[in-house]
């Protein structure tokens, strides 16, 4: 129940279709917003090697349902880019923790929304590469 998350090999093999669309589904997201393709021989040598590659899951929902994830792979740019500069900006577990407990204690209401594709729409003013790799 904890691991709800597997690659994108074992979440086809094990839910068929439903996984096959879901990544449809996201590779649809990161095209529409994303993606503009670049022929290899267009890049230079430097370029090409610091090509991003993605990592794409399946996660079980709660609910059950099924849903495509993909992620870049940043290790390659830990050789040029600084761990501050690369680090992006998310809350630590503790804070989150306290923001609940103090919210519960004053009885306060409390909402949650999600931003579709919210790291897509993010300002970056650095060019990446990215290669999609895999089944």
């Amino acid at each position: 129940i904890c691991m709800t998350q597997m690659t994108a090999k074992a979440g086809i093999k094990k839910h068929k279709q439903d996984a096959i669309m879901a990544l449809l589904k996201e590779f649809g997201q990161l095209n529409s917003i994303f993606l503009k393709p670049r022929h290899k021989e267009s890049l230079t040598q430097q370029q090409r090697l610091n090509v991003l590659r993605t990592i794409t899951l399946i996660k079980e929902k709660r609910c059950g349902g099924i849903k495509g994830r993909t992620c870049i792979d940043g290790q390659p740019q830990c050789t040029y880019i600084s761990k501050e500069e690369a680090a992006p900006p998310i809350v630590t577990l503790e804070s989150l923790m306290i923001r609940l407990i103090i919210d519960a204690i004053k009885e306060r209401d409390v909402g949650t929304a999600d931003m579709i594709g919210a790291y897509l729409n993010a300002n970056m003013d650095n060019f990446v590469l990215v290669k999609l790799i895999g089944d």
